[in-house]
């Protein structure tokens, strides 16, 4: 059984991303709970349960590799996906555009994904908007992936990644964090979820 200051922090995590409006916080909290009660008994088994990461955008690649929405992270980036040719705005598979700076004296270099799977919500409306990676200057290794999402999709995807990565391990009222001792961490805000190496 969780503690009352769990069940709180998961509350609080919920009121972040909009989802309790209109509810008693008896029954939300009742939600959350229950919710997160079920996610923790079949954690483990999620995370082996392919049928669970397909509908994620956090997932792994089959060298195992962490991915966010199939874009992997830690590897050099023409390898994660070719360059996009002609229009990429019509792409079908992963492309990226040339890597360029962001601003003036920027260490990092950025580039769009297109070609992303197209994933939806409930209501058949895009849950991803776009996408970018970054890498150092002096490298070609993705370290950052970054997708746009929306916002009523927020809380659904708060509640994938809880089901593959656990519980946050850091939650305040700008973010949600997945801060394994070691790999990838995750942040999640309602307008975008976020994969890097720390």
């Amino acid at each position: 059984m969780e503690s009352a200051s769990s069940i709180f922090i998961k509350c609080s995590v919920a009121l972040i991303f909009g989802s309790c409006a209109g509810l008693g916080i008896v029954d939300v909290m009742e939600g959350v709970y229950g919710h997160f009660h079920r996610a923790e008994q079949s954690r483990s088994d999620a995370v082996q349960n392919d049928h669970v990461l397909r509908r994620t955008l956090i997932a792994h690649d089959s060298d195992g590799h962490k991915t966010l929405n199939e874009v992997a992270l830690g590897v050099p980036l023409d390898d994660a996906m070719p360059a996009c040719e002609a229009d990429p705005e019509k792409a079908t598979t992963l492309c990226h555009t040339p890597l360029t700076r962001t601003y003036e004296g920027s260490k990092e270099l950025k580039a769009d994904v297109y070609g992303f799977p197209a994933r939806k919500d409930d209501d058949g409306n895009p849950t991803v908007t776009s996408m970018t990676v970054t890498t150092n200057l002096s490298s070609t290794v993705v370290k950052d992936v970054t997708a746009n999402i929306t916002r009523v999709s927020a809380y659904k995807t708060f509640l994938q990644t809880s089901q593959v990565l656990g519980t946050p391990t850091h939650v305040d009222d700008n973010y949600t964090s997945w801060s394994p001792d070691q790999g990838p961490v995750v942040l999640l805000d309602n307008t975008f979820i976020s994969l890097y190496q720390d």
